[in-house]
């Protein structure tokens, strides 16, 4: 069972025996119960023991803080993608992402799963015909966020993957 000890912002993750750093997370456990209290269908993250929480969160954390965002880090020291540019605190959007995610990954939602059956092949009602491309995955759940919700709370914070920025250097 994994077990973890020390302050949220230098937290350590025991799984299996094998003890690993977790630098910092979006949000924790206590503030996560707060933030999830006004939410509907969250019966696998209040289901959960609190270390399962945590463990989920560290997860959710890592997932997100991988993305690609628009400005720069508070300060260029911190361990994780926010706060950004002149905040001085991660923004509720990032928070509700996070435990978003950590719902969908503590009820059993696989990445290999979702990337193999979230594509219609064809659909018709009517005069209305969709077709999908299997081949192509949707780009929430090829960016490992499950839970599209949540994708949809962190799009306004990410660059554009197709613009590159360029900047001169003397």
């Amino acid at each position: 069972m994994p077990s973890f000890t020390g302050a949220l912002t230098n937290p350590v993750l025991t799984l299996s025996g094998t003890v690993r750093m977790v630098k910092a997370l979006f949000v924790g456990v206590a503030e996560g119960k707060v933030i999830l209290a006004n939410e509907l269908n969250t019966t696998p993250w209040d289901d959960a023991t609190e270390n399962n929480q945590f463990t989920v969160l560290a997860e959710s954390t890592g997932r997100i803080n991988q993305l690609n965002y628009l400005g720069v880090k508070t300060v260029d020291t911190q361990a994780l993608e926010f706060p950004r540019d002149d905040e001085t605190t991660t923004p509720k959007d990032i928070k509700l992402a996070t435990l978003l995610l950590s719902i969908e990954l503590l009820d059993g939602v696989i990445d290999e799963l979702e990337n193999a059956g979230q594509s219609l092949v064809s659909s018709t009602y009517g005069n209305i015909k969709s077709v999908h491309d299997r081949d192509v995955p949707p780009e929430h759940i090829s960016h490992g966020i499950l839970s599209f919700r949540a994708w949809r709370l962190l799009l306004p914070y990410l660059r554009d993957s197709l613009v590159i920025e360029q900047e001169r250097v003397s």
